[in-house]
């Protein structure tokens, strides 16, 4: 696959479906819905199955990076806010965890994924590396949406048995966020469906 990947042809038609895409799913509905230049997106609380919040018609999340976000400036005595909850998943699952470092990286203000990384690795915290604390990210985004060893070692790039040792390391100082998974997936397999904190049942 990779050697017809890298043929001319093949990467111009790769091109052409992206700004096609572009044009289809950005472009050309933005053009549509515009009010005298403005773009008035909806936002939607209940939208979405998971009670993610969403945007549509036309959607103002996830637009593509390459160079299509420049188009859009605020007006005159106006500004464009882009506003995140800083780790927020994280801060979910160590309040439904309750588990003891993951509580305490962010009592204390710690950056999360460096502090993750630390103790992965068994080096101090000034000593990790980009690579190791982006490494870190992965294993903690990865556990909460259920990646596999498998997954694991695809988006690091290394082996499934370094991919192991490391999630295994990880629950070793989690050991709160690997009990809170397991009775999540043993009430999910009771029941036929779990609960949000808020109570929103999800089958």
């Amino acid at each position: 696959l990779s050697r017809f990947s890298e043929q001319p042809l093949i990467a111009d038609l790769l091109a052409y479906r992206e700004v096609n895409k572009i044009l289809g799913t950005y472009v050309l509905p933005f053009l549509e819905k515009s009010a005298g230049g403005c773009i008035f997106g909806g936002f939607n609380q209940v939208g979405t199955e998971t009670g993610r919040y969403s945007s549509s018609n036309p959607n103002l999340q996830n637009l593509p990076s390459s160079g299509f976000r420049e188009v859009f400036i605020a007006r005159e005595g106006y500004i464009l806010l882009d506003a995140d909850l800083s780790q927020i998943e994280l801060r979910i699952l160590a309040a439904l965890s309750q588990d003891p470092m993951l509580l305490k990286a962010f009592r204390e203000n710690k950056d999360c994924h460096a502090w993750a990384a630390s103790l992965i690795y068994g080096i101090p915290l000034e000593r990790v590396t980009k690579a190791q604390r982006q490494a870190a990210k992965t294993i903690q985004f990865g556990i909460i949406y259920g990646k596999t060893v498998y997954g694991l070692a695809k988006d690091l790039g290394i082996s499934e048995r370094q991919a192991d040792r490391l999630l295994k390391k990880y629950f070793s100082h989690y050991p709160g966020v690997k009990r809170w998974i397991k009775k999540t997936v043993q009430e999910a397999y009771k029941q036929g469906f779990v609960k949000t904190a808020s109570g929103r049942v999800r089958y």
